[in-house]
Order: C-alpha cells, then sequence, then structure tokens
C-alpha cells in the first residue's frame, strides 16, 4: 500500500538519514520502500510503500522529523486527478470508511501558501462523489483525511500568489507523531494549528 510521510520542514539533511534508520529498525530495506530520486529537500512530502499501517504508525511514531503519515488514497497534477484516483479504490478497500456509523472530515493544507476556508471549500468539493455516509465529525471522529497540496516556489523561493497547485495528494490520516503535541517550537506550533484545524475545516 502506498503512504505519504509528511516530515518537519527543517534539518532537511537529515531525514532520509532518520527515515532509513527506522526503516531498518523495522526490519525493511529503504530501497524496498521508497525511491531516492522521489526524495526533495524543497518538498515535506515522500510517497512510501509500507507493508501495514502498523508499520507505518510505527515508523511515525519514533521519527524526530516526520509530522505524520497518510494511507494515500490518490494523488496526481490536479484535484481531478487525485479524486479520480480516490474514485477507483476497490469497494471492499473502502466499505468500513463509508459505513453511516463511521465519522469523518476532511482538512485542506497546502505547503508554501495559505488557504482561505473559501479555498478549502472548493478543495473539498472534489471529493464529494465519494461514497462517505456517517456524519462529518471534526474533533475525534473515527476516520482523518487530507488534502494535502504541493506548490513549485518561484525565483525568490517563494509561492508566488495565485499559484495552483503541482501535486495533490488525498488520503486517510493513519499516525501523527505524539511530539506534536508536547514538543516545544514548531512541533508545538504544528499541534495548535492541527487543533484549529478541528475547530474551522470540518
Amino acid at each position: 500500500m502506498r503512504y505519504l510521510i509528511s516530515f518537519l520542514q527543517k534539518h532537511e539533511d537529515f531525514r532520509l538519514a532518520e527515515l532509513n534508520a527506522l526503516l531498518k529498525m523495522n526490519g525493511l530495506a529503504p530501497s524496498e520502500v521508497y525511491e531516492q530520486s522521489d526524495y526533495s529537500q524543497v518538498s515535506p512530502y515522500l510517497v512510501v510503500n509500507f507493508p501495514s499501517e502498523v508499520v507505518a504508525a510505527a515508523v511515525c511514531d519514533r521519527g524526530i522529523l516526520i509530522k505524520a503519515v497518510m494511507e494515500l488514497w490518490g494523488d496526481g497534477p490536479s484535484y481531478e486527478a487525485a479524486s479520480a484516483a480516490a474514485e477507483q479504490l476497490d469497494g471492499a478497500f473502502v466499505e468500513p470508511y463509508y459505513r453511516a456509523d463511521s465519522s469523518w472530515a476532511i482538512f485542506v493544507d497546502a505547503f508554501g501558501l495559505s488557504l482561505d476556508l473559501a479555498q478549502q471549500a472548493e478543495a473539498r468539493s472534489h471529493f464529494r462523489r465519494l461514497g462517505f455516509q456517517g456524519p462529518v465529525k471534526c474533533k475525534d471522529g473515527d476516520n482523518v483525511f487530507f488534502c494535502l497540496e504541493h506548490h513549485a516556489a518561484g525565483p525568490t523561493g517563494l509561492v508566488p500568489a495565485g499559484s495552483k497547485p503541482s501535486w495533490v495528494y488525498f488520503g486517510r490520516e493513519v499516525c501523527r507523531s505524539s511530539r506534536y503535541d508536547t514538543a516545544p517550537g514548531a512541533c508545538a506550533a504544528w499541534a495548535l494549528l492541527l487543533k484549529a484545524m478541528h475547530c474551522t475545516l470540518c
């Protein structure tokens, strides 16, 4: 199964060294989990192949530079491509998440760019054809989904205003590092951001 790692956007030179060590601790060869060519220091995202959700959570929980891991349901150069991939998932796979007794929420984030509430609502609308039947629950729901946008930086190193995403990821969060609930600095800021999202983005 494909998963998406979201890294902390600092200490970029050490991300893969830490990830490789964690993979080996879990009996995995890094070359079997990700392609070196897929990694970029200018992006916090890396697509990987974990043998199970249990392994994905174990790697995430021990990582210092890993913010979260999500089960990748679809991705592509546009929201249309990402949502189309999610719609094609096997019915038996998605059935537990679509049940009427399974609560859910979709949150939206963009690397390098702030999205207002209207932009976030528009992003979520691309996934309205998915078969969720349960109640939306933004706090402590059964399943948390994320739309993540990657934007290419301009010549100044900043994402220009009005930028369109160069890649879109959609998936179910399987682990968020506990360090982002307790650690100071950037970790605490991430925890506060997630709390704000739970309140405003459902």
